[in-house]
């Protein structure tokens, strides 16, 4: 039986992609299973025994799968490697995939256009709608202090990327031992605190269960079986060697067949977990990473209850700690471009319902504490669209630059200088600010005489768009006062300008095409 959760991060989280780093510590993009492993087991090992203990959290009889975000009030699972887009072209639009221009390599009916080049989906999440599951991530730098003097520690400086605060994700946790869930349930009902660095202002995440949703059925493909990673797998072989090529006997010892290696696309890594109980690490672990999409050619044809078997009982071992998590044959499989329909089983998650209160607090204490939490709520939320909105105006100065192939010396974009323009606008409070900023003749934005400032075109695949009319599309909904905070921010930097963007983007989080004259930079 499988139980689901919802999963929503009070404070941010430190998910540290590795912990043998002793400096700056990349972040997960979701949670694994292993953390809620760990705050589980933190919590119920003083009520077990030994036995009870082992069998519940080491030998794989529970399982914990890991959190995913949620986009749109649905759950969001890795893209697929197998989905390629011709170069020059940008499949992702306001968060939503456009699939037409999506070519899936795993499909036996693909063929590749002669004169063309592609590029790979590495990351991100994707919803069965299509629509993209984002997580904000941001970066703290800290020191250490002597606690003598009060000073700050000679030495000690480090940085830690998390994962913000106000995200929702959706989690797993399966066992045939009602026993062991009940348990576990019980748990999942208080808050637990997940990650590094739980002392201080990180950690917190609130848990809500949920329905659990229809599981989605493998399609029938008589001459293919496509595994596609649903999260990190570890498999070995017949000697007992990791290997990032699993035999088909190993997934299903009955069926006949072996892996198609020009349709497969396996991303692989390594992974070293440390074990709080003993203080130290435990063994490498070779996994190969989700979102790798494996294609066997059958010999001979797997039945419907084959199929369904072989994707509850995952791939590879130690799945109790979120590995292994597979679907076989999605809907997306057999398309060499993916249809209008649903690319895979849809899972919507609830929205949560307030329940009534049998006494309403009427006291001014109560009611002003209840304004500044709603305060504190809107503000947050505002930070939000506004760190999402500079990460967009950030790789749009980078395409601009890349569209029309500007070296890193030359300015390319509107500059800070006009940005302030529409500060000092929106100080003013002129309810018809938009007017002001995109009125083709008179406004602010304006792309007429100004070629590579508020005119600089570049494409995604359809017709140029020029930089002001895309900041206007972008900015249609959302208001002014999120606007000016947009601008009191951009304006710390000048993005027109190659190193500022390249500045601003290690610091804010967002990714820069490579750019071919890097070194140019350093002259």
């Amino acid at each position: 039986m499988r139980i689901y959760y919802s999963l929503t991060t009070v404070d941010p989280i430190v998910m540290s992609q590795t912990t043998a780093t002793t400096h700056n510590h990349d972040s997960l993009d979701y949670i694994p299973g292993s953390a809620i492993l760990g705050a589980i087991a933190a919590k119920l090992y003083p009520s077990l025994n030994e036995a009870e203990s082992w069998d519940m959290f080491h030998t794989g009889s529970v399982k914990f799968g890991p959190c995913f975000p949620v986009a749109d009030h649905q759950l969001a699972l890795p893209i697929p490697a197998s989905w390629h887009y011709k170069k020059n072209q940008t499949p992702f639009a306001k968060d939503q995939l456009n699939k037409t221009k999506i070519d899936n390599q795993a499909s036996q009916h693909f063929q590749r256009a002669a004169n063309t080049q592609y590029k790979q989906c590495r990351s991100g999440y994707i919803t069965a709608s299509g629509k993209i599951g984002e997580v904000a991530k941001g970066i703290s730098t800290k020191t250490a202090i002597e606690r003598k003097t009060g000073k700050a520690k000679d030495q000690t400086l480090y940085t830690y990327a998390f994962i913000e605060a106000k995200q929702t994700f959706v989690g797993w946790v399966e066992s045939d031992n009602q026993a062991y869930l009940s348990a576990i349930r019980e748990q999942l009902q208080a808050p637990l605190t997940l990650g590094r660095s739980r002392n201080t202002e990180f950690g917190r995440v609130e848990i809500t269960q949920i329905d659990p949703p229809a599981q989605p059925e493998p399609t029938i493909d008589t001459q293919q079986l496509t595994v596609w990673c649903l999260s990190d797998c570890q498999c070995i072989d017949g000697r007992g060697l990791p290997t990032y090529v699993p035999a088909l006997e190993q997934l299903a010892p009955h069926a006949k067949g072996k892996l198609n290696p020009s349709k497969s696309f396996i991303r692989a890594g390594s992974v070293t977990r440390f074990n709080q109980k003993r203080q130290g690490y435990d063994s490498e672990q070779c996994v190969i990473n989700k979102g790798s999409v494996l294609v066997y050619d059958l010999e001979t044809p797997l039945s419907q209850q084959d199929l369904l078997n072989l994707q509850h009982q995952g791939l590879g071992i130690n799945q109790h700690q979120g590995l292994g998590w597979i679907m076989i044959n999605p809907a997306w499989a057999t398309q060499s471009t993916l249809a209008d329909d649903d690319l895979y089983q849809r899972f919507t998650v609830p929205t949560k319902t307030q329940q009534p209160s049998e006494a309403q607090p009427h006291s001014a204490l109560t009611q002003w504490v209840a304004s500044q939490i709603a305060h504190d709520e809107r503000a947050n939320d505002q930070k939000e669209r506004v760190s999402r909105l500079i990460k967009q105006i950030g790789q749009a100065y980078d395409k601009a630059r890349q569209y029309h192939n500007i070296i890193p010396r030359y300015a390319a974009g509107p500059s800070s200088t006009q940005w302030r323009r529409i500060h000092e606008e929106l100080k003013n409070n002129n309810p018809d600010w938009r007017k002001a900023l995109f009125d083709s003749s008179t406004g602010i934005c304006k792309a007429d005489n100004d070629e590579f400032g508020w005119g600089i075109t570049w494409s995604d695949g359809d017709k140029p768009i020029t930089f002001a009319a895309w900041l206007e599309q972008v900015l249609a909904d959302h208001d002014a006062a999120t606007v000016l905070m947009l601008v009191s921010q951009i304006t710390r930097y000048d993005f027109s300008r190659y190193t500022s963007l390249k500045q601003a983007s290690q610091q804010i989080g967002f990714s820069l095409i490579t750019h071919a004259h890097d070194s140019e930079v350093k002259q």
